[in-house]
């Protein structure tokens, strides 16, 4: 299991019961479960999060002016 694109995961161990835990480099957050445990059934209880830069969650308005030379 890779950690997520700029971000990181403690946790080496991924047998049943093994928890392993997610956090993201500065300037990005962590989207989904911070934490992952592999259930009896062999699967991990989540999907690996995604590290999103903190610039996705705010609304960004451009302003294009046009000038002339008439």
């Amino acid at each position: 299991m890779l950690p997520p694109e700029n971000g990181k995961r403690t946790g080496n161990e991924f047998g049943i019961g093994s928890t392993v835990t997610f956090s993201c480099d500065e300037g990005y957050e962590l989207d989904g479960e911070s934490k992952l445990t592999c259930r009896s059934d062999g699967q991990w209880s989540d999907m690996v999060p995604l590290c999103k830069g903190m610039l996705n969650n705010v609304n960004t308005f451009v302003h294009y002016s046009l000038v002339s030379s008439a």
